[in-house]
């Protein structure tokens, strides 16, 4: 649905493993293909930097010519491995090559090591959040600022040792459903605001056609964010956000949650509810037990919040059949 696509190929292989018939066969044989593409490639699969990200963004904007513009821009430097370029790769460690190990789900390392991962995640965070900065000053800098909608969000959070576990594509808890979100818009939205209500992601599409006020904006499911922005109509409690996790069986441990099967996961201002298709309900009280160290699935009180949440999974179409029975 784009206009222009633009991504960075590095080889042949590169290129078919991007088609349908190469990613299926790359998950079938993962570990063989892995180690064949280690040798064309180097040790860790090429990416593109956010830089070249941005600067491939902008160079397109500017060839607009005053023309609206949607422009969707990812960036990967947050993700294993995390390796951002120097001086940023050692910002917060003494460590000439701070500890990254793209294929340890699970947390198998000394705490030393395990330090390490946390101070490259961090090193990365800190070259995007620069990068971001030099994106804005630009478009300052060609008078877009005041009519450009920017959106900072992400597709999932990391798991850096919590639960015993590292990266993500492995469960629902709270670090991996938590992502930032935040959205700039100089002399329309409140600077500054922060709005404390959970929200998901699903209702950015509706959220930002209400904000350029689209005429008739029933395509997109909401509930619109802009209440929550602008403080006009917003309620105190929000619909749960939903999320969702296939199984992941292919070359990952079989001690993951995901590899045993699917998982769903519900949020709201104080509980946070996952489903696990195999295993059944966990239930989490974000407001007394932040870390989720104490599962209320099974306690009295709990018993009825999991009923609730079961609820509203079977009302959205989410849930596993026979996974939890609603009692009446």
């Amino acid at each position: 649905g784009f206009v222009r696509f633009d991504d960075g190929f590095f080889s042949v292989l590169d290129v078919w493993s991007h088609t349908l018939f190469g990613r299926n066969l790359m998950r079938a044989k993962r570990s063989y293909l892995a180690q064949e593409y280690d040798v064309l490639q180097g040790n860790e699969m090429p990416k593109r930097s956010a830089a070249s990200v941005f600067r491939s963004a902008l160079d397109w904007m500017g060839e607009q010519r005053g023309r609206p513009f949607f422009v969707f821009l990812n960036v990967m430097e947050v993700h294993q491995p995390y390796d951002p370029p120097p001086p940023w790769n050692n910002r917060f460690s003494n460590v000439k090559n701070p500890h990254r190990d793209p294929d340890a789900q699970v947390v198998n390392l000394t705490p030393a090591e395990l330090e390490g991962s946390r101070d490259a995640y961090d090193a990365a965070i800190a070259y995007v959040d620069d990068q971001i900065g030099r994106l804005l000053t630009e478009l300052k800098n060609r008078g877009l600022e005041e009519n450009t909608i920017v959106i900072l969000t992400a597709d999932h959070g990391e798991l850096l040792g919590e639960h015993g576990l590292r990266e993500h594509s492995n469960s629902l808890y709270w670090e991996l459903v938590h992502v930032p979100l935040v959205m700039r818009w100089p002399g329309h939205l409140p600077a500054g605001k922060r709005v404390v209500t959970t929200v998901s992601m699903a209702s950015l599409p509706a959220t930002i056609l209400d904000l350029v006020d689209a005429e008739k904006q029933n395509v997109f499911p909401g509930p619109s964010l802009a209440p929550l922005l602008t403080g006009e109509r917003a309620p105190l409690e929000w619909p749960a956000a939903l999320a969702e996790l296939a199984m992941f069986h292919h070359s990952f441990p079989s001690n993951l949650p995901s590899y045993h099967g699917a998982m769903k996961s519900l949020v709201n201002s104080q509980w946070h509810f996952i489903l696990h298709e195999k295993f059944g309900p966990q239930l989490f009280d974000r407001v007394r037990d932040p870390q989720e160290l104490h599962d209320q699935a099974n306690t009295a009180a709990g018993l009825k919040v999991v009923q609730e949440f079961v609820k509203t999974l079977q009302d959205l179409g989410a849930t596993f059949a026979g996974a939890v029975p609603v009692k009446n």
